[in-house]
């Protein structure tokens, strides 16, 4: 029985064969988005007048699939939780009108938490995280830490 889970790195090759187009910047943001708002899972559904947002009978109660796409958009409701494709298009027709403040996680900043290290020439970056000061950032892999700490 195939999961209904997909990993931040397939939720990737997904989103980069409906927006690879568009650039890095755009798959890598819409792929945190999508780790945001449906955790990977395809089939998921959000009821957006529990969580009071919409009203009961609201055209925009739902939101469904990987890229959680609301119900106002008239979308086949069955496919957008289980045609991954059926659904990046979706999300790709909402993107092209509406661009990333269609999704909640990205007006929020909820997503920042999944944006991935850049990848340059195949390898991703490994940099050391660390906060403290005005902020966090990340240590380039060349620099020594040892001698940072001094």
């Amino acid at each position: 029985m195939p999961t209904n889970n997909l990993t931040q790195q397939q939720v990737t090759e997904a989103v980069r064969r409906h927006f690879g187009d568009l650039g890095e910047d755009v798959v890598s943001t819409l792929s945190a988005i999508i780790m945001a708002e449906s955790g990977g899972r395809v089939d998921a559904v959000g009821d957006n007048f529990e969580s009071g947002y919409q009203s009961e009978h609201s055209p925009a109660r739902w939101d469904r699939g990987l890229a959680q796409i609301n119900s106002q958009h008239n979308y086949d409701a069955a496919r957008l939780i289980s045609d991954v494709d059926y659904n990046l298009n979706a999300a790709r027709e909402i993107y092209d009108s509406q661009g990333f403040d269609a999704w909640t996680t990205y007006r929020s900043g909820a997503y920042q938490q999944f944006v991935e290290a850049p990848v340059t020439n195949g390898e991703t970056d490994t940099g050391v995280p660390v906060t403290g000061g005005s902020g966090s950032q990340t240590i380039p892999p060349d620099v020594d830490i040892e001698v940072l700490k001094t």
